[in-house]
């Protein structure tokens, strides 16, 4: 593991994550384990909720105490960007940019993971990529297996290290954080691959930690298709034409990123 240190008294780190659930289907699972996110991040949660997230999740992020902002006309690249602003808003020295379904299904698994990860991080310098371990990547569906596993190998060799940038988790100090609300541009998949680019052009640390929580969240929001189908029949359904049809477009827009 490539290692940049600096000396940190106490953690200092934001949780930044975009939020789209027009159905609702984050309700219970926030209900169960966002306290569990306080307990780790205390105030420095920052939610950027799309316009079409249904009220009842919205009113529950207010409840929580979470600081959240509405995206009226977002994108996925926007969004994360929105997420990353409001977060520094917040004034800590490190942005955990996390996937907010994922964040929760850290937190109620390997809660003791997550905790030190945000103990750690402010050990670091520059760009963190968090990298799913064996268990973790194969708990994934072959559409997302398959094309992820190409973007990765692209990105480690841009990085001069495996990386994961797929794994919807990534560290980012404070001074790189301002860099990619500034120069990202892309708004579709393709900012997926920006962040690397951008701490590579300004000359920041790549670093990589390997963890187990960011093993595959969505069935957690399928609980009641998954009793009606069993896992296999979900399963089945859920890697339907479309499914692939949006992961290659997400292998061919992060791919011209990393090209360039």
């Amino acid at each position: 593991m490539q290692k940049s240190v600096k000396i940190s008294i106490m953690p200092d780190v934001a949780l930044a994550s975009p939020l789209h659930d027009p159905k609702g289907l984050i309700v219970p699972i926030l209900k169960k384990n966002g306290g569990k996110l306080k307990e780790i991040y205390s105030s420095n949660i920052a939610i950027n909720v799309t316009s079409q997230t249904s009220i009842e999740t919205k009113k529950l992020l207010l409840e929580l105490g979470f600081n959240i902002q509405i995206s009226k006309d977002g994108s996925i690249g926007k969004d994360y960007r929105n997420a990353i602003a409001l977060a520094l808003s917040l004034n800590t020295s490190f942005i955990h940019l996390l996937d907010f379904d994922r964040a929760l299904h850290w937190a109620d698994n390997f809660f003791d993971e997550l905790k030190k990860v945000e103990e750690q991080m402010v050990n670091y310098l520059g760009y963190i990529c968090f990298v799913r371990s064996k268990k973790a990547f194969e708990s994934h569906p072959i559409t997302q297996r398959s094309t992820e596993t190409a973007v990765n190998a692209i990105a480690s060799e841009v990085a001069g290290l495996g990386v994961d940038i797929m794994s919807g988790s990534l560290g980012i100090e404070r001074k790189l954080a301002k860099f990619i609300v500034k120069e990202s541009k892309r708004e579709d998949f393709g900012f997926y691959a920006e962040p690397l680019i951008i701490a590579k052009k300004h000359n920041f640390p790549i670093n990589i930690i390997e963890v187990d929580g960011l093993e595959w969240e969505t069935p957690d929001q399928y609980k009641e298709q998954i009793e009606k189908y069993g896992y296999s029949g979900w399963l089945t359904k859920f890697q339907s034409l479309s499914e692939w049809e949006k992961r290659v477009k997400l292998l061919d827009e992060t791919t011209q990123v990393l090209s360039v």
